[in-house]
């Protein structure tokens, strides 16, 4: 799927639009409801990016929708947002592979499911598993990887200016769901503690995700170097809980909060996000024309009570202008987007 990476705009877009491998692509269906949504869409042939200069940027893509020019000379957007994360891994995990690997390295084990999905796969520094429901959705990951690291030495006298040693890297990723199987609950747990991450979702009758809350490591109410030990070699399934082995785990301050609202027709109508602090951080609405069709995104400046970003779309969902604003409610910067369909 084909995404745009604006490379001179405001910050808070570069943290959502990516490459063609971007994460937006877990924006389908209700599960994920995309906050931000600015994927290509359509049999696109060509993306300019335009400012009062000039063209910025231009993507050009073959009928399949490969890349196959982009004049963008930067470092390409690569950071993950934590609410992507869930929707990244599960599409690792749920791989399914075409054959049986032939790897004839008789150190290395790997089993397959029915499916074709990888349950195991071992070698003598590397050992994952994971665990499916019946309908392929993956419930329980484990990764145990011995790596070596080469640091620098922070300090002089040294023989070499740098170092090595051996390092044991794990994480555990449970995904819990709900009765008509939309994603409740989800834990990341990785060696290094600042990493752990734990979403839990809520939706309406009409299963729209309404609410995610995310806690991070601002929330983890015990530090442990090695409080993966208590749990990496026992058998885990979806029931696990955290707790039983260090209480109230996640209950050190509130966790950073995202809501959404929904027209009559089921379209996103308002999206805020909340961080760990009370009040909110960020507010997008959306607006219609008759035929349901969307044709403007608003970011409110929710600390000036001003506008600070107009977003418009053409027929088939793209971006093809964008005006900026500061806090007083003054233009800013303008860029057009002037897309080429096949």
């Amino acid at each position: 799927m084909k995404t745009l990476l604006k490379s001179s705009l405001i910050i808070f877009f570069a943290l959502f639009i990516g490459t063609a491998n971007n994460l937006l692509i877990a924006q389908k269906g209700k599960t994920w409801p995309s906050s931000l949504d600015y994927k290509l869409k359509g049999n696109v042939k060509s993306w300019t990016m335009k400012n009062e200069e000039g063209i910025i940027r231009q993507q050009l893509f073959n009928q399949n929708g490969e890349i196959i020019k982009d004049t963008y000379k930067g470092t390409v957007q690569s950071y993950i947002p934590p609410e992507y994360l869930p929707e990244k891994l599960k599409i690792d995990f749920e791989k399914i592979y075409n054959k049986k690997s032939d790897n004839k390295d008789s150190t290395t084990k790997i089993v397959f499911n029915e499916r074709m999905q990888l349950i195991k796969k071992q070698t003598p520094n590397y050992y994952e598993i994971n665990k499916f429901t019946q309908q392929g959705k993956i419930q329980v990951h484990k990764t145990t990887q011995i790596l070596t690291q080469t640091r620098a030495w922070n300090s002089i006298g040294h023989a070499e200016p740098t170092y090595s040693f051996t390092d044991t890297i794990s994480f555990l990723v449970i995904f819990k769901y709900n009765q008509g199987g939309l994603l409740k609950e989800f834990e990341y747990y990785h060696s290094d503690l600042f990493e752990n991450i734990r979403m839990v979702y809520l939706y309406d009758s009409a299963s729209n995700l309404i609410e995610s809350n995310r806690y991070d490591h601002y929330n983890i109410n015990f530090i442990s170097d090695n409080y993966l030990n208590k749990f990496m070699n026992i058998e885990i399934d979806s029931t696990f809980s955290i707790n039983n082995f260090y209480s109230n785990y996640w209950n050190q301050g509130s966790p950073s909060k995202l809501t959404w609202k929904y027209n009559n027709n089921g379209q996103k109508i308002e999206y805020i996000a909340y961080g760990n602090l009370k009040g909110p951080s960020f507010k997008a609405t959306w607006e219609y024309d008759d035929k349901r069709q969307l044709i403007k995104e608003i970011h409110h400046d929710v600390y000036h009570n001003t506008i600070r970003c107009i977003i418009e779309f053409d027929s088939k969902g793209n971006v093809i202008k964008e005006t900026d604003f500061d806090y007083w409610a003054k233009k800013e910067n303008s860029f057009t987007y002037v897309i080429v369909y096949y």
